[in-house]
């Protein structure tokens, strides 16, 4: 059984930055990566983030589609996660994730006949988190009622259907979008479903995760981290994290992020 995380980027620098890193994390841990990519160019996505994930051979599959009018790159980027099994074969288990949350251990393990969703308690068991839900691809086809593997017309149905996911929309219920479409979905469904629950520590954060927003890498067990959005311009940012990687990651060579850096400064100036 292949285990693929689906990720999703717009044009966004601060999102295309993180990637190489976040898929380099799964990888680590014998995950495949899917990739969705919002793109108003008909270009590819920077050549220099291409070149650099390439570099590991870290993708499974990448995955291009343009804008939906009426509705924000960034939404449409989060909600494309929900459709990789459009892509995958079948046997193949599917995880959402995020483009700037890294993978610091194998933490998820999963029945494949279930529906596994992992803090469902950090959002009080409101919605279901994107980060993380998994089930194999034919169960995501059934759940998400993938009648044909043309994204762009089943994200533009779904869309439709969802109150506040236009650009005009309430910016707290669109930001969501992905998470309210999901747990609507899953919750219309008698498939089998376990819920993993993460456990919150006293600042409100999620256990084991290393958050941008509350910087702590002394967690007796880690699951993830959320990566800060100013690493490739803030120097005492960058040096955190690597410190952060060698921390966590002491036997790997990490000197290809800080080459990698050097590079991206250059592509955006």
């Amino acid at each position: 059984m292949r285990k693929i995380v689906v990720l999703s980027i717009n044009e966004n620098p601060i999102y295309q930055f993180t990637l190489p890193l976040v898929v380099w994390s799964w990888k680590r841990i014998g995950w495949e990566v899917m990739l969705f990519h919002n793109s108003k160019e008909s270009g590819d996505m920077r050549f220099l983030v291409a070149k650099t994930i390439a570099k590991f051979g870290l993708l499974y599959k990448a995955n291009i589609f343009r804008d939906i009018e009426g509705y924000r790159s960034d939404t449409i980027a989060q909600i494309s996660r929900l459709y990789g099994a459009c892509f995958a074969e079948e046997g193949d288990y599917l995880l959402t994730g995020d483009s700037d949350m890294m993978a610091l251990s194998d933490y998820w393990k999963f029945d494949p006949k279930n529906i596994t969703v992992w803090g469902h308690d950090l959002t009080g068991y409101q919605q279901m988190p994107i980060c993380y839900i998994g089930m194999m691809a034919e169960r995501w086809r059934e759940v998400m009622c993938l009648t044909n593997s043309n994204v762009q017309e089943l994200m533009k149905r779904d869309l439709e259907e969802m109150p506040d996911s236009g650009e005009n929309g309430n910016q707290v219920n669109r930001w969501c979008t992905d998470q309210r479409l999901i747990t609507k979905r899953i919750n219309e469904v008698q498939f089998e479903k376990e819920f993993v629950h993460r456990g919150v520590l006293a600042n409100g954060y999620p256990m084991g995760r290393i958050d941008r927003s509350a910087w702590n890498t002394y967690h007796p067990n880690l699951v993830d981290c959320h990566l800060p959005h100013d690493i490739h311009n803030n120097d005492e940012t960058f040096m955190k994290v690597m410190r952060m990687l060698h921390s966590v990651f002491p036997e790997d060579d990490h000197t290809w992020f800080a080459e990698y850096r050097e590079e991206f400064k250059k592509t955006i100036q």
